[in-house]
């Protein structure tokens, strides 16, 4: 029986926990400790078993894991990733890569010279909706693809923003939070984007930090795309409605992305492809019929990520499903929004130095 991989884990917020639980019910990983300047977090249960640390120096020292996964505040990212690739120890990094795109120009650096495993933390790449809809895009199944539609609103709590560094605009607020989760899905889905025109505005909360926004985007390939985004509105539509994948929110069944092709729609992520019912040309005098495309749900988009992750470590596998350039293309895409929204004009890509 192989040993199992120790795992050390940089931040005990949400997803910090979230990943605890993962390794602590994983058959392959183990915990070896964590680390959180706040002592309270220990009283979690999830890390009642583990050794906790103040600072990740320590938790690199004493432990020496097989590799971290890095779930700390977005400033936190780049430097904590710093030591562990110093220290020869492979990274899960949590979204986004960095804070900045010029620290994120940093860590692809670092990483290079290192030569030490970095699998930037964009996991819906590992969920099986994002498989089969890449499949229905590139077999030609709706045709070819022209546009696609985008929503991501939810209503956080008030609590929510009661942690500090949530409410500061160095850390981008819920774009750079969960907007860019959406932004790699579509970069993913439909290719790299080359411009886009934004507007943000904050009145939902009045904080610093945007609660709505309304983009346009433009990809490489010709295709338009629109996304709708609050965290501050009521709404049974987005990813976490659609799939169930935070165990916090409630699931709808909505979809929350459509893609337009000259031959059909998908709705997704439910996959109900919509096509000519007769397999006519679907001009809108015909009579359209949906089929539904059937999943694997028991799998899980973060629990394939682990896996992935361990398999890294092992050299079971080699390149990372998502790449620090890849963390930081996307980075890249996102942060153009908020440059776009501040300069009330058009960004492209071109723009945001990488």
């Amino acid at each position: 029986v192989n040993p199992a991989i120790r795992i050390g884990i940089v931040g005990a917020g949400e997803m910090g926990q979230r990943h605890a639980k993962l390794v602590a019910d994983s058959n392959i990983a183990v915990m070896a400790g964590f680390a959180d300047p706040d002592p309270s977090v220990a009283l979690n249960s999830v890390f009642a078993k583990v050794r906790h640390y103040r600072d990740h120096l320590k938790l690199i020292k004493a432990e020496t894991p097989d590799g971290i996964i890095i779930a700390a505040p977005n400033a936190h990212h780049v430097p904590v990733a710093i030591d562990c690739l110093a220290a020869g120890i492979p990274v899960l990094l949590e979204k986004p890569v960095a804070d900045s795109v010029e620290s994120g120009r940093t860590l692809v650096a670092e990483q290079r010279k290192s030569g030490v495993t970095v699998l930037v933390g964009h996991h819906r790449r590992f969920d099986p909706a994002v498989d089969a809809a890449r499949r229905l895009i590139n077999d030609g199944s709706i045709g070819q693809l022209l546009a696609v539609q985008t929503t991501w609103v939810t209503r956080k709590p008030e609590h929510y923003y009661q942690v500090k560094w949530r409410t500061e605009r160095s850390s981008g607020g819920f774009i750079l939070i969960n907007l860019i989760h959406d932004i790699d899905m579509l970069r993913y889905l439909c290719g790299e984007i080359i411009s886009v025109y934004a507007d943000l505005d904050s009145v939902g909360r009045s904080l610093a930090v945007a609660d709505t926004a309304a983009v346009t985007l433009r990809f490489q390939n010709g295709i338009l795309g629109t996304v709708t985004a609050s965290d501050a509105c009521v709404s049974a539509w987005g990813w976490e409605q659609a799939t169930g994948e935070n165990p916090i929110v409630p699931v709808t069944g909505q979809g929350a992305v459509r893609f337009f092709g000259t031959a059909g729609s998908l709705d997704f992520p439910t996959l109900k492809l919509w096509r000519d019912a007769a397999d006519g040309d679907g001009t809108w005098d015909r009579v359209l019929a949906s089929k539904n495309i059937t999943l694997n749900r028991e799998r899980s988009a973060l629990k394939d990520q682990l896996s992935h992750f361990c398999a890294l470590i092992k050299n079971d596998e080699q390149e990372p499903r998502v790449t620090v350039e890849d963390g930081l293309a996307t980075l890249v895409a996102t942060t153009a929004i908020m440059e776009s929204a501040e300069q009330k004009r058009p960004i492209t890509i071109d723009q945001i130095e990488r």
